[in-house]
């Protein structure tokens, strides 16, 4: 308690006054406190700030790291883009945000081939065919001269003579590559689909001995495929061969995965497809039929590892036939001989490349020599059909007559222009007449007279077929009747047939008139050798004139150039009798005439054009087969056809060809060996390539992908692409 003093002075208020220090000593001490508080209590701040602040850097960072690396993984994903879009400068296709940026820089390539083992582009093994002039304009195409004197590595007696047969074609050659192994069935179909997509077609390699036609997608998995029979191509077809860079309607991995009835052994090998081409097998296109607007076939380059050496021989190769004789000659040659023919072809048989130092022939491997080789040859023999023994009524009885009738052998290249029936048991003989007007053919029948066989024997014929390349083998002897004139089984007596049917004039030319008519109703029982027209004029002044007919045809020509005369001063009686010719001597057996009376047309020529003339047809001897690889179209249906690996057909011909031109693309680019290639000249695809194109078929590659924005990050791979599509990674970083 305080006391007042007497002063008025409170002394504990005045010494509570006088004391102003202890006032300054709190505020330090406060402020000491605050002091101590902040550098305890803002380190701890700034720390967690900093933490905070450092794990957001991380993850920025990590972040970018990882849209560098993602933007590799698209890139990388994308391999048609890293084979054909690496310039260097232009960025790569991607959806990881405007901050990432790809590059592909091309370091190096190399081409499908080494330059030392790039064959002849095309050849024509045929000596006396030409290339034709959209493929020879081409610097690097083999032309042969045949009849060259100066020695020429080109020549085709040089080349042709030995090959280039291996696995490895080698610069300047003719390549003739080795048959691979021929893949087997068994363990389910090998023509199939997906089982999610019934429309895709799936083809796994193997044999096919039955024709097969496409009509819709399809896909062949990469493999080596070995056909006997032809394989056709209709509207619809959109077709194609082996993994490669060019997709289909499903892939080796996903047909292994989902088609239906997956074979086993799949016998998948190797990247692209070959096809084998043995006895009537081969490759054509047919735009008349199929339910689609159009046609198109891609087979992708064919890789094959070295280690697989049962089909290391289809490596580079597309389409591949089976060469060799496919039937014997004479004994001289077996099946599966070389094929030879002098001054014309020589293609040795082939053999199978098994990795074996000695490599067997195909015939012993399971393989067929194609039939569509354009050797000509001697021709097939024919097969004899009847033989017929009759007589004439007049004068007597006598001789004997004995008609044979053979079929049309197999030509073999060159025409067939004279057979030779022969009787064995009298030894007579017969041919057809020759014969005397253009673009006819010998009729396959003929009449041997003078037979008067002895009792008991029967007449045993056989027929020959000869052309420029020799005479065929005979016929099979074929057992005919005995020619009997007066024993107990005479020979019938038969006459001449009788009289052609309607006839008309058909066609009034210019310069002349067509008649026609039917053939006789009863031939007598002999054969019709041809046919005569006369027209005889009402009035006498102008002559007679005749035109005729050979035996296969019922019209001939009444030209103003004979003799005929057209105006209309002279009525004709046009008279038209078939003709029997027999032989040694030819003598005429005539039908009774069949006329056209008078006709008194004040003009008989009124047509607007001439009359035409048969002309021959061009036969240059050379075996026309059908094409072992037939790509003519003949609507405007589009077409387009790519095989990028080599085709060899050394016996067998190609066709190439277009109806529109503007609708059809064709590029055979992987090397072309063949009997003959033939464009048609009038049709010329609107993108037509037949030559050898060595492609790149590896690109290495840097591929560098940059992140910018709060954090940089770069990922850079050097990856190997190839043509394929496969690639491999050999090395990568992300920094």
């Amino acid at each position: 308690m305080s006391v007042v003093r007497p002063d008025g002075h409170d002394p504990v208020a005045d010494e509570a006054a006088d004391r102003p220090g202890d006032e300054g000593t709190i505020l330090v001490m406060v402020l000491v406190m605050m002091v101590i508080g902040s550098l305890i209590v803002l380190p701890l701040m700034v720390y967690t700030i900093s933490v905070f602040r450092a794990g957001g850097v991380q993850a920025d960072k990590a972040e970018a790291v990882e849209l560098a690396r993602g933007g590799t993984w698209v890139a990388l994903s994308n391999e048609a883009d890293l084979f054909d879009k690496c310039d260097g400068v232009s960025p790569l296709s991607g959806a990881l945000g405007p901050d990432v940026n790809t590059i592909c820089t091309v370091v190096d390539d190399s081409r499908l081939r080494p330059a030392a083992e790039i064959p002849y582009h095309v050849v024509s093994t045929q000596s006396d065919v030409g290339l034709p002039a959209p493929i020879t304009a081409q610097p690097t195409v083999v032309t042969h001269s045949p009849n060259s004197t100066t020695p020429d590595p080109n020549d085709w007696d040089k080349w042709i003579d030995g090959p280039d047969w291996s696995n490895a074609p080698s610069a300047n050659t003719v390549w003739l590559p080795e048959l691979p192994v021929r893949s087997t069935n068994g363990g389910g179909p090998r023509d199939t689909t997906l089982s999610f997509d019934p429309t895709c077609r799936i083809f796994f390699p193997g044999t096919f001995q039955n024709p097969i036609t496409i009509q819709g997608p399809t896909y062949f998995t990469s493999g080596v495929y070995y056909f006997t029979k032809p394989i056709t191509l209709e509207k619809g077809a959109d077709v194609v061969v082996g993994n490669g860079t060019e997709l289909g309607c499903t892939t080796d991995f996903e047909a292994v995965a989902d088609a239906v009835n997956v074979p086993n052994p799949l016998n998948i090998g190797g990247l692209g497809g070959t096809f084998v081409f043995g006895g009537d097998a081969r490759l054509v296109i047919d735009d008349q039929n199929g339910p689609g607007t159009s046609i198109k076939l891609t087979m992708n380059q064919r890789y094959v590892a070295p280690e697989d050496t049962s089909v290391l021989a289809s490596s580079n190769v597309s389409i591949v036939s089976v060469n060799g004789t496919h039937a014997p000659l004479f004994g001289a040659e077996a099946l599966g001989d070389d094929l030879v023919v002098n001054g014309v072809i020589h293609v040795p048989a082939s053999t199978v490349g098994t990795g074996d130092p000695i490599s067997p022939r195909a015939v012993d491997s399971g393989f067929t020599p194609s039939k569509l080789t354009a050797k000509p040859l001697t021709p097939d023999a024919p097969t004899v059909l009847s033989a017929d023994d009759y007589q004439r009524p007049s004068p007597t009885p006598s001789p004997g007559r004995l008609t044979v009738t053979w079929d049309i052998p197999n030509e073999n290249g060159s025409p067939i222009t004279d057979y030779v029936a022969t009787d064995l048991t009298s030894g007579l003989s017969c041919s057809p007449m020759t014969p005397t007007l253009p673009d006819t053919s010998l009729q396959t029948s003929c009449t041997i007279t003078g037979i008067a066989h002895a009792s008991g024997d029967n007449a045993n014929v056989v027929v020959t077929a000869t052309n420029a390349l020799g005479v065929s083998l005979p016929s099979a002897t074929f057992a005919g009747p005995q020619v009997d004139l007066s024993g107990g089984s005479p020979s019938p007596i038969i006459n001449p047939p009788s009289a052609p049917q309607n006839p008309t004039i058909s066609d009034v030319y210019s310069d002349g008139n067509r008649i026609s008519w039917d053939p006789p109703l009863d031939d007598g029982g002999g054969p019709i050798t041809g046919y005569r027209v006369t027209a005889t004029p009402t009035l006498p002044g102008p002559p007679v004139v005749t035109c005729e007919a050979w035996w296969d045809e019922t019209s001939c020509i009444l030209r103003a150039s004979d003799g005929f005369v057209g105006n209309g001063s002279t009525t004709y009686t046009i008279e038209v009798v078939a003709v029997q010719a027999e032989s040694p001597p030819y003598q005429e057996y005539l039908s009774p005439p069949a006329t056209i009376l008078p006709v008194p047309t004040p003009t008989w020529f009124n047509g607007s054009i001439a009359a035409p003339f048969q002309t021959p047809t061009p036969y240059n001897g050379i075996r026309v087969p059908d094409p072992i690889v037939g790509l003519t179209t003949t609507t405007s249906t589009p077409t387009e056809v790519l095989i990028a690996g080599y085709i060899s057909v050394p016996q067998g011909r190609i066709e190439i060809g277009a109806t529109d031109p503007s609708a059809t693309e064709v590029e055979l680019i992987g090397g072309v060996v063949a009997g003959d290639i033939w464009v048609d000249p009038a049709g010329v695809p609107s993108v037509l390539r037949v030559e050898l194109d060595n492609p790149i078929a590896q690109k290495r590659v840097r591929i560098e992908t940059s992140v910018t924005g709060k954090h940089h990050a770069k990922s850079v791979a050097i990856v190997q692409v190839n043509r394929s599509g496969s690639l491999a990674v050999n090395a990568w970083f992300v920094q």
